[in-house]
């Protein structure tokens, strides 16, 4: 009973916590703020709301495209193998270079 306390507490813990966020202004043409916000009342949400899921979706999708391509890039077919701790060494500081 008390472990199931703990989770529960953990779970309400994380849902409080806010992310930071930064404040932009952005121009969008009248044509693009109606199909906006016509879309985001198709999902029950807020003009704002919606834009900033769609911003970060898009960023998501992006990072993780980014991170498969510098995966992809030293990785051959004909070359799957398990990295020694000097490949991994390299990989993780060319990733971090690239980040």
């Amino acid at each position: 009973m008390i472990y199931i306390l703990y989770i529960c507490k953990k779970i309400i813990m994380r849902t409080q916590v806010k992310t930071a966020s930064i404040q932009k202004i952005i121009n969008i043409d009248q044509d693009t703020k109606t199909a906006l916000t016509h879309q985001a009342v198709g999902y029950g949400l807020s003009l704002k709301a919606y834009i900033e899921q769609i911003l970060h979706n898009v960023a998501i999708m992006e990072e993780d495209a980014f991170l498969e391509k510098i995966l992809m890039a030293d990785n051959n077919d004909s070359d799957n193998h398990v990295l020694n701790v000097k490949e991994k060494a390299a990989f993780e500081k060319k990733l971090l270079a690239s980040l």
